[in-house]
């Protein structure tokens, strides 16, 4: 024991509280995320499909894409048919859409368009999107969705945002406590 009366098992306690509580405070502002920000996917690669790609420019082996052809519109991988579909905030946001390589950046409402509230993109028939500049049919996309658990609320998502600090103060008590008994 030391002149306060702190023993080495109530140290050791402490420590331990300490230590476990900083490796649960990554978990906290992690969730934290996830319920209060829109969460981005980058490079998602699709293949629009050889249906996409129906009809010959004058026979100069480039392939067209067909509008029509469901094939040409990509369902994000990250939509969902749950409560967050009819929520505009949660609508499809923040689209990138470039070829396999990155070297070409398609552009919205020219190129493609964005189904916000479904989740898809539509290609258009453009010269940058032929089969000559879409190398082998494959583009990489990058947006923006509502994680699963995202807060739809402003008022909750203002709450969920001091999870990490009152645990990093919860944390911070503890280490005072102990050093208090210590000395």
């Amino acid at each position: 024991m030391n002149k306060r009366g702190a023993s080495v098992g109530e140290i050791v306690m402490i420590f331990v509280a300490i230590i476990f509580g900083i490796a649960m405070l990554t978990q906290v502002i992690n969730t934290q995320s996830i319920v209060t920000n829109l969460q981005s996917v980058t490079d998602e690669s699709v293949d629009l499909g050889a249906g996409c790609y129906a009809f010959n420019i004058s026979g100069t082996g480039l392939w067209e894409v067909n509008e029509s052809d469901p094939d040409c519109n990509i369902t994000v991988s990250q939509w969902y048919s749950d409560w967050r579909a009819s929520e505009p905030q949660c609508y499809l946001s923040g689209v990138v859409v470039t070829n396999s390589t990155g070297t070409l950046t398609l552009t919205e409402d020219t190129d493609y368009i964005v189904h916000e509230s479904e989740g898809i993109i539509q290609f258009l028939n453009t010269t940058k999107t032929n089969n000559n500049s879409l190398k082998d049919n494959v583009t990489k996309i990058d947006y923006n969705y509502c994680g699963e658990g995202y807060n739809k609320d402003s008022s909750s998502r203002s709450i969920a945002k001091l999870w990490g600090v009152f645990g990093a103060l919860i944390i911070a008590a503890a280490a005072l406590y102990g050093i208090r008994r210590w000395f």
